[in-house]
């Protein structure tokens, strides 16, 4: 078996680096112009900004829609965010490095809004919770794989995301109703 080699400068050829930067870039010249800043201000204020954007997006994602198709809105919302904005999206996927009250307000409005589309969905508490960070992981996962093109022999991004969406719905559904409360609707 041979052994591979791989040339840093080749991995960060790919876009995703390039997304990243420029991601980055326009950010810290809309904040803080010549000014230098740590980086653990940065991280906060990177954080506090993707969580509030990317709540803007979903509420507007969601307008006029409940239950499980609010959900589906939340999770495609979630991926496109991610694919536009990914310094953004993993800034928001972070744990709070400095404590900060609008680091913690930011991830508690944004788990808020999540946890009452599931709330819609049937799903309450405990529950909840673990459907809102399951979902966070799947669409990090997907979204990170279709940066880095890691997906082989992928037909279509977009089908193979809503399969992972309607599989995801199904659980939500399934739990919402093992917990005594009926789904609000019947995924498609």
């Amino acid at each position: 078996m041979s052994e591979r080699s791989f040339n840093v400068d080749q991995m960060l050829s790919a876009s995703w680096d390039q997304l990243l930067a420029r991601d980055l870039a326009s950010e810290v010249q809309d904040f803080c112009g010549d000014k230098r800043y740590p980086i653990p201000e940065l991280r906060r204020f990177f954080a506090i900004k993707g969580y509030r954007d990317l709540l803007v997006r979903l509420k507007t994602a969601c307008k006029g829609q409940t239950s499980f198709d609010a959900l589906k809105s939340v999770a495609r919302e979630m991926r496109q965010y991610a694919l536009d904005r990914p310094a953004l999206w993993a800034a928001t996927s972070r744990t709070a490095t400095i404590d900060c009250a609008e680091w913690r307000a930011g991830d508690k409005e944004l788990c808020d809004f999540i946890k009452s589309v599931l709330a819609e969905c049937g799903v309450h508490g405990q529950h909840a919770e673990s459907a809102w960070y399951m979902l966070r992981s799947l669409v990090r996962g997907f979204t990170m794989h279709q940066i880095l093109g890691s997906f082989s022999q992928v037909h279509s991004y977009d089908e193979s995301f809503e399969r992972m969406v309607e599989m995801y719905v199904a659980g939500v559904c399934s739990v919402g109703a093992s917990t005594g409360l009926p789904c609000a609707t019947t995924p498609e």
